[in-house]
Order: C-alpha cells, then sequence, then structure tokens
C-alpha cells in the first residue's frame, strides 16, 4: 500500500509559504542525528512463536511520566521512558511544596478578574509576576490566554459545573491510589514522606474568619472536598502550631481553614519510589535523550496517522505497528506535540520553591503541617522545609528572577523569625507548571495519531494526581479509548481529541517567530536524596 513519509520537525508546509517553510523542514531534518537508537532490550531467545510484546515509549521523566511508566508495565506493557535530564523528577516535579489536598483551582470570572488585576503595574501583593516580552509577542501564549478567557467568561455555568464535579472525582480517585501506594509499606511511607497530619489556610482578620464559614470552610479559589475540614479560632490555630506565637507580624492571623485530614508528600522524592518500582517492572529510563522531531506515516488500520519514528539528540528510534508513545512531558508538553502540528492549550508558569534545612530545630521552629498564608505554602519533610510562593510567566524561560529569590526570602523570614539564618542558607529552585487554560487534564489520545496519547496538567498541585492520570491511561491503552474503564467519572472531558487542535499553519507561525522557543533552558539544580 502507498503511504506518505511526512517529517515532522515543527515547521508546516502551507500554502503560498510552503517553499520558504519546506527548507526549514528539510534543514532541521539534516541536523537529526541518523544512528539507529535502540531504546528496548530485546527479550530474550525463544524457539517457541509468540504473541508480538505490546511496547511503549514514555517521553518525560517527571512525577507523571514515571507513574505513567509503571502503570503500563504493570499491565503487561515493555517500557522505556526518555528524559532529557539524567535523573527522574528534573524540574517541576522536584519544586513542589507537596500537598495532596482533595480540593482543585477553579477558573472563573473571579479567577479572570483577580489574574487581569494582577497584571496591572500598580497591582499590590502580586501573586505572579509576568516576563512582558516573552509572552505578549508569542502567539501560543495569545492563544492560551484567549481559551483562558473564554473558559472564565463564556463557558455555560452547567458545563462548567459538570468538568469541575468530574475533575474533583478524579482527584479524589488518584490521591486514593498514591496514598494506598506510598502507605503500602513503612519504607514507601518514609523514603516520600508521607504524611496525613492536616493542613492550614490562615485567616487575616475577623473578616477573613467570616469569609471563611461563609465559603464552608474550604480554601479561596478552590473546589474542595476535604472529608474533615473547619474553621479554627487562633488559640486552636496556635495549639496546632505554636512557632506561629513568636512571630511579630502575625498577629494579625485571626485562626484558620483547617483541613485534619489533609496528606502531603515529597514530590522528587516520591518520584525516586516510583522509578524503583518502575525498575523493577523491568522499565528502561533512557536519560540524557531530547527529543527533535517525528516522523508520521498514514496508519494502514484507519484514517489517522501514526509515528513511525522518533528522532533524539543520540539518535533514530524506530516506532513499529506494536508500539504507542505518551508525551508525559510536563510544561515542554505542547513544545513537543507542535513538532506533530498539534496545539495543545498549555503554557508553563514558573513555580519558584526556597529548601530549607531547619536541622534540629525542624520541631520548635517550623510548621508540623502544610501550612498557607497570602502568597507562601510552606510544607516540611523531615528535616528539610519547603517554602513555594510566587508564579512567573515568562516562556519556557528556566532561569531564576534574583528579585523572586530575594522575595521569597524576605517573606520567609517575616514569617518565620527563628529560621532567618537556615533561610539565608537555603536555595531556591523552579520549575515550570503546566497550566492548562481550562483547568482541566488532557488525558487520552492525540487527534489524528492513532500511537500518540498525551498525560498532562493541569498546572497547580498536579502532582498528586501523577498516578492516578498514569492508571487511566494505561487502562485506555490496554482496553481502548473508548472502552467501559470502571471509574466513578466522566473520562470524554479530559480527551485530547476534544481539545488538542491539529493546526498546521499556526504551529508554523509560532515557529516563524520563536524558532528558538523552549531552548533558553538553565540545568535545574538537583536535590540529592
Amino acid at each position: 500500500m502507498a503511504s506518505a513519509l511526512i517529517t515532522r520537525a515543527g515547521l508546516a508546509v502551507v500554502g503560498g509559504i510552503g517553499g520558504f517553510l519546506t527548507a526549514g523542514v528539510v534543514r532541521q531534518k539534516q541536523d537529526f542525528p541518523t544512528n539507529p537508537f535502540h531504546v528496548f532490550k530485546a527479550l530474550g531467545d525463544s524457539a517457541a512463536p509468540r504473541k508480538p510484546k505490546r511496547r511503549a515509549i514514555v517521553i518525560g521523566g517527571g512525577v507523571v511520566g514515571v507513574s505513567t511508566a509503571y502503570e503500563l508495565s504493570q499491565r503487561g506493557f515493555q517500557v522505556a521512558l526518555l528524559e532529557n535530564q539524567g535523573h527522574v523528577a528534573p524540574e517541576c516535579s522536584q519544586a513542589p511544596a507537596g500537598g495532596m489536598q482533595r480540593m482543585n483551582h477553579v477558573v472563573d470570572k473571579h479567577t479572570w478578574i483577580k489574574t487581569f488585576k494582577n497584571l496591572l503595574p500598580w497591582a499590590s501583593d502580586k501573586y505572579f509576576l509576568m516576563s512582558w516580552t516573552s509572552t505578549l509577542t508569542d502567539p501560543h501564549f495569545l492563544r492560551w490566554l484567549a481559551e483562558f478567557s473564554y473558559t472564565s467568561l463564556a463557558l455555560p455555568s452547567k458545563e462548567r459545573e459538570h468538568r469541575e464535579a468530574a475533575m474533583l472525582d478524579f482527584t479524589n480517585y488518584a490521591i486514593d491510589a498514591f496514598v494506598a501506594l506510598l502507605t503500602s509499606s513503612d519504607e514507601r511511607r518514609k523514603a516520600s514522606a508521607f504524611s496525613t497530619n492536616g493542613a492550614l489556610n490562615l485567616c487575616v482578620g475577623e473578616q477573613g474568619i467570616a469569609e471563611a464559614r461563609a465559603r464552608g470552610a474550604t480554601w479561596p479559589g478552590m473546589k474542595d472536598c476535604e472529608p474533615n475540614r473547619s474553621v479554627i479560632d487562633r488559640a486552636a490555630l496556635l495549639d496546632l502550631e505554636p512557632w506561629l506565637a513568636q512571630t511579630a507580624g502575625t498577629q494579625d492571623i485571626t485562626g484558620a481553614v483547617y483541613q485534619a485530614d489533609a496528606a502531603r508528600g515529597n514530590s522528587p522524592w516520591a518520584s525516586e519510589v516510583m522509578e524503583q518500582l518502575a525498575r523493577d517492572n523491568g522499565v528502561e529510563f533512557v536519560y540524557n535523550t531530547k527529543v527533535l522531531g517525528f516522523e508520521v506515516q498514514l496508519d494502514q488500520q484507519g484514517p489517522n496517522k501514526r509515528v513511525c519514528a522518533i528522532h533524539t539528540s543520540r539518535g533514530t528510534v524506530a516506532v513499529d505497528t506494536n508500539t504507542q508513545i505518551v508525551v508525559a512531558a510536563g510544561s515542554w508538553t505542547p513544545l513537543i506535540l507542535r513538532k506533530l502540528d498539534l496545539f495543545a492549550s498549555i503554557y508553563p508558569m514558573k513555580g519558584y520553591s526556597l529548601l530549607v534545612d531547619v536541622g534540629k530545630r525542624a520541631a520548635e521552629a517550623s510548621p508540623q503541617r502544610i501550612v498557607s498564608y497570602k502568597k507562601l505554602f510552606l510544607a516540611r519533610y523531615h528535616d528539610e522545609l519547603r517554602v513555594s510562593g510566587l508564579g512567573q510567566f515568562s516562556g519556557w524561560q528556566t532561569g531564576i528572577s534574583e528579585d523572586i529569590k530575594s522575595t521569597m526570602r524576605r517573606d520567609a523570614k517575616a514569617l518565620l523569625p527563628g529560621l532567618s539564618e537556615e533561610i539565608d542558607k537555603g536555595y531556591v529552585l523552579t520549575g515550570l507548571r503546566p497550566y492548562a487554560a481550562d483547568a482541566l487534564l488532557l488525558l487520552g489520545q492525540a487527534p489524528e495519531h492513532s500511537n500518540v496519547f498525551i498525560n498532562v496538567g493541569p498546572g497547580f498541585n498536579g502532582w498528586k494526581n501523577a498516578l492516578g492520570t498514569g492508571r487511566l491511561l494505561a487502562l485506555m491503552m490496554d482496553r481502548g479509548v473508548d472502552a467501559e474503564l470502571g471509574v466513578p467519572f466522566d473520562v470524554s472531558v479530559f480527551d485530547p481529541r476534544l481539545r488538542v487542535k491539529v493546526s498546521p499553519l499556526f504551529v508554523g507561525l509560532c515557529n516563524l517567530l520563536r524558532p528558538n522557543q523552549g531552548t533558553e533552558y538553565h540545568k535545574p539544580h538537583h536535590v540529592a536524596h
């Protein structure tokens, strides 16, 4: 059968500009290493004929990619994982504060108003910053912003409620899965620093307490289904967290929303637990390997295309008809999908975390639970205190802003004066959160590609969903994307076939205006465990 072999280097061949853009494709293809690169080990010799082994290549070594690889291996797939860096959880997955609460951010008109007020030059108390030259001249950001605005302002209320309910039900499913795995042995619980001793959102003034009660003891801006939550006064708060009494600047704190059973865990440490479980199942981890492009051909089994080769920095990986591909690369996912002429409405929000070694003073001077206060989110894991703070829209630039770093240290010392010396010695990490314009996961098969699957989003506190997304995607790839999966929520809400767009012209425009997008990369500091 005649097949069309098409090289996708991320630059579309479109109409009248085809000649110029085709030259770009050919030039980029010539830059690819052409040597064969084998990512799967031999299955062993056997004289008896057998059914070909199902295979999967997972792109991305964060907690989502590692969890997906593990879950696929649990269902009998031979799995290879490709990661650009030299270890698991190299970026966003090593930066979260680690909350695993049963709640999700809401994207509605209040979110939109808060976001755009935050963008005003004279706005005070910003919760994220914007690099104007990196964003407002970026067509990918502008299209993301349009979809964010539609979801916030124009989405019908019934559809919004349905999406939020499905996302919250999925979050419960995902957290239950992660809790069961991390608590299945004392070794895993300790290695991930997993705990369920609660979370506190501090209230300021009597108005803060009144608003918390009016919300039904939920955190602001959240859909919350934590089962054991309440509003507590200042005296009860200080019984739980006595170190707050030592902070002169917190006299305006009048109480808190208390989630008594909220869970937390250290994301990079949990990623290492998942890596070991996956290795035990035979998953092959192929580090220091960057995906540069794809080759696709018409699928003989249907109307779609299928990827037949992956071009990497170490050579070309042949993809046979028994191999499926999962793009689970966090904020880098939309850039990888653009190499297939696909637009995913995901944009990176750079998150910052300050890691502080509190040593023997952990119990007396730092939180015993998750604590959220204004722009800060604190959680302690053994002797390591994590302080998360401001976000930043700056495209795919991963460098650390010195202004934000100074602001985080200042705010942390104001809240934790007893740890000022330790805070000055702490170091700051960044990670790009994959912020979905509609606050939903993208989970399932890519449009018009029979062997490409996506697992990314929603961007805020998403690590808690990692095992759940991996498990659900493995079910789809095992049983079929439209099969009954037996889960208590509407899976179609997350379907990329409905939300990722085939956009060759738009992808060509992005690559024409931003040919080096995603190359402004600073290798992150690796936190040894």
